[in-house]
């Protein structure tokens, strides 16, 4: 039999301290976003928190567009 589906993308999950490098917010800062519904929600695995890594990605790029001149503005925005 074969499959016609395409692979499954690979999740990667993070750390805080990766997260922090892709955002730079402090961890009170991501957490008190993350309630308000406006950062990624982490992964629990007991004890341990991890974000999925395009997801936090995504968050940045979005951020990146809200500023003049950043990502998809055209010259003169």
């Amino acid at each position: 039999m074969e499959f016609s589906e395409k692979p499954a993308r690979r999740l990667m999950f993070i750390r805080m301290g990766e997260v922090r490098k892709i955002v730079p917010l402090s961890k009170p800062t991501i957490y008190r976003r993350i309630r308000a519904g406006d950062f990624p929600a982490p992964v629990r695995d007991g004890r341990c928190s991890m974000w999925v890594e395009s997801e936090v990605r995504a968050y940045a790029a979005r951020l990146s567009e809200r500023r003049p001149g950043g990502a998809g503005s055209s010259p003169g925005d």
